[in-house]
């Protein structure tokens, strides 16, 4: 059974990383290999109606509802005007847009598409009367870490946190909550941001910009968008409550997909609702969602087959108790190596996420979710080449940095993000999980 799984996973890893085939049609194929190898038929279709599934079709529906209302493009508009055109706080109102968007919409993608755009126009008004190189640079490579980074913020921010949050509670005996979640992660991403903001300012000295250039820009946009519409409230109040909700889940306990599928559903109904469902289904991303569905089979396959276990004994037979941090070193170090050649950071998650919970489980006093946490914020960022990230092409395609500047910027925060990560492994979920 280990090598039958160790051979599809290679083939998987193939058809994924190779894009031989759509995901989709390749997360077919591998459904039909589970049927007739691992699982019964009944078995695999089952993992289609898992409800982490669920919980990533919810949020395409309410992030999708987000952006059809035009809130998105207001708040990007009135947060932008906080910042009054400078430099500095321009990159933190920039940092402070992800933050918030990462509850509304849960996609890297879809994120970085939306700012971008508006960025690109800002920094076109700011050139027609003045000339710009350094700030552009620092905001547009700055999407390129700042987006991913805070998709893992909460448990619903990205299609690869998702994944994580409904595999750690799968196998643990307490699962962790969405507010825990929160609590975990927010300390390190605000730490990077703060120093990751220094080291852009290092790199790219920002120029002043006259205040009265961007005020006059957001003014004209918002203009254009008007007063603010019943769509937008619905919206800002259908998300907020789901939000609430899934903070209150320990008391309450409905589940976040239940309450995730309660707001998408919300967003459709009559009277209450924004759009029909035939628009709706239109913003729903069913090959990714199909996709997803096929990482859950291949973790559960790697995980039931031994062949993990196999893997997580012989690296810590090599490591005894009092050398963990060098094997959480090491394995950091690998992880974003890999991560290197991996432009789907959810297919490199089904293998390093199942794999470092199988770790901890062999190692006393430590939890077995200490290292699927510690590599997930390891691997999601891609930190050196265009190549690694749609999020850095979209970013990249406006033509204000070059690859030379985003590898410079890259392996300065490659080193400070890996001491945050080991920093909030050693001194802070230690003692919280």
């Amino acid at each position: 059974m280990p090598v039958k799984a160790c051979a599809l996973l290679l083939i998987m890893q193939f058809l994924w990383l190779g894009r031989v085939f759509s995901l989709a049609y390749s997360s077919l194929i591998m459904m039909i290999l589970l049927s007739f190898h691992f699982f019964s038929y009944e078995e695999t279709l089952s993992f289609v109606a898992s409800p982490i599934v669920w919980l990533l079709f919810a949020t395409y529906i309410l992030s999708g509802a987000f952006i059809r209302s035009g809130l998105a493009h207001r708040l990007s508009l009135h947060i932008l005007y906080w910042s009054k055109g400078r430099g500095g706080k321009l990159v933190g109102a920039l940092f402070f847009l992800m933050t918030i968007f990462t509850v509304m919409i849960p996609s890297n993608i879809g994120r970085a598409s939306l700012l971008t755009s508006v960025l690109d126009k800002m920094v076109g008004s700011i050139r027609t009367v003045e000339k710009v190189e350094k700030l552009p640079k620092a905001l547009f490579i700055g999407v390129c870490y700042v987006t991913a980074l805070t998709g893992a913020l909460i448990a619903t921010g990205a299609s690869s946190t998702i994944y994580t949050y409904g595999f750690i509670n799968d196998h643990l005996d307490q699962p962790i909550t969405f507010l825990k979640w929160m609590i975990l992660m927010v300390p390190p991403i605000i730490v990077f941001m703060i120093i990751f903001g220094i080291v852009l300012y290092f790199l790219f000295p920002f120029e002043k910009v006259r205040s009265n250039v961007v005020i006059s820009f957001i003014k004209e946009e918002l203009e254009k968008v008007g007063p603010i519409k019943t769509d937008e409230i619905k919206v800002m109040s259908i998300i907020g409550i789901t939000v609430i909700l899934w903070i209150l889940e320990p008391w309450h306990h409905f589940s976040v997909p239940l309450i995730g599928l309660l707001g998408a559903a919300a967003t459709v109904f009559p009277g209450i609702g924004v759009w029909k469902w035939d628009d709706a289904k239109d913003k729903v991303n069913w090959d990714m969602i199909l996709f997803f569905a096929s990482t859950l089979m291949l973790s559960t396959v790697l995980i039931k087959s031994g062949l993990l276990d196999i893997i997580s004994k012989t690296l810590v037979r090599f490591v005894s108790v009092d050398h963990v941090i060098l094997l959480l070193i090491f394995l950091l170090i690998l992880v974003t190596i890999v991560r290197i050649f991996f432009v789907n950071v959810l297919g490199i998650m089904t293998f390093i996420i199942p794999l470092s919970f199988s770790i901890g489980e062999h190692l006393p006093g430590v939890s077995p979710a200490l290292f699927p946490l510690v590599f997930f914020l390891a691997g999601i960022p891609g930190f050196f080449f265009i190549t690694q990230s749609p999020v850095h092409m979209i970013s990249f395609s406006h033509g204000y940095f070059t690859e030379k500047e985003l590898v410079k910027t890259g392996i300065l925060t490659a080193v400070l993000w890996l001491a945050i990560i080991m920093a909030t492994a050693l001194f802070y979920w230690n003692f919280l999980l």
